[in-house]
This record gives C-alpha cells, sequence and structure tokens, in this order.
C-alpha cells in the first residue's frame, strides 16, 4: 500500500510510543520531521524508497538500533545520526556498517 506524504506526516504524530515502522517501498522522497517524535522506535525501515535527505530530528531516536535506508538516494551521511548511540546497524544498497 503507497503512503501519501500528507498522511504519512498526521500519522506518524500520533504514533509516539511505536517501536517498529515499516515503509519499504513507498516512494517516500522526504521523511517528516515528525518522524523524530517516535522516541520509542528501534528499528526504522525505510528501504525502496526515494529519500535522498534524513532530516534532523532522526538524532531524537536515541532507542533506535537498527536502520535500513537500501535502495534510497541517499548523497550523503546524516550528521544527526552521530547522536544514535544505541545504532548498531545502517543498511545502505551495496553494504551494511556496523558502527
Amino acid at each position: 500500500m503507497k503512503i501519501k506524504f500528507d498522511r504519512l506526516y498526521h500519522s506518524l504524530q500520533s504514533l509516539s510510543f511505536l517501536c517498529w515502522l515499516m515503509l519499504e517501498g513507498n516512494n517516500i522522497t522526504i521523511l517528516p520531521d515528525s518522524v523524530g517524535k517516535l522516541k520509542e522506535l528501534v528499528r526504522l525501515d525505510l528501504r525502496k524508497n526515494k529519500i535522498s535527505i534524513l532530516p534532523n530530528s532522526i538524532g531524537n531516536l536515541k532507542e533506535l538500533t537498527e536502520l535500513n535506508l537500501s535502495y534510497n538516494y541517499l548523497f550523503k551521511r546524516s550528521l544527526a545520526l552521530t547522536f544514535l548511540f544505541f545504532l548498531l546497524i545502517i543498511s545502505t544498497r551495496d553494504y551494511i556498517i556496523l558502527l
């Protein structure tokens, strides 16, 4: 099921206790800043979208341990990821970065 951006933006604001979010293959181009409000998020799967940059608010996801960004259009690693101390695995298109 494809998700429209405006629906995603509003939905994320009300899911503060969500632990796992899978948004694979939805042609998402921009991840809304409201993703940073998901304080309990442990796994975030954004595979097969069209995301080119991550919002700085992703640095608020202090419980995040797994982030899958495979098959997106990321140009550079977000500095906000350096604040995610529990992040163990970042999956990108052709390789996995273990932190």
